[in-house]
């Protein structure tokens, strides 16, 4: 004799098994896609110079700029 809430796992997991049923991918007609992400073989030339300055320019544009010495975050683009 099952207990009740193995009654009523069963009873959802047949629900949510004939909903999903349609949606499922044919690995027949769809075939599953091996993807890798990896880190870039070589750092220094996976952006070219002007990507690499443009990329610098966004992050520096960002940053707020301040004239005290003092400030150990005050950079920007106007400090260099």
């Amino acid at each position: 004799m099952k207990s009740v809430s193995t009654k009523l796992w069963t009873k959802v997991t047949g629900i949510a098994k004939r909903i999903y049923t349609p949606f499922q991918l044919n690995e027949d007609q769809v075939p599953h896609i091996k993807r890798r992400f990896d880190i870039p073989e070589d750092r220094d030339t996976f952006f070219d110079n002007a990507t690499r300055s443009r990329i610098v320019n966004f992050i520096l544009r960002r940053k707020s700029f301040s004239t005290d010495k003092n400030d150990a975050y005050s950079f920007g683009k106007y400090k260099m």
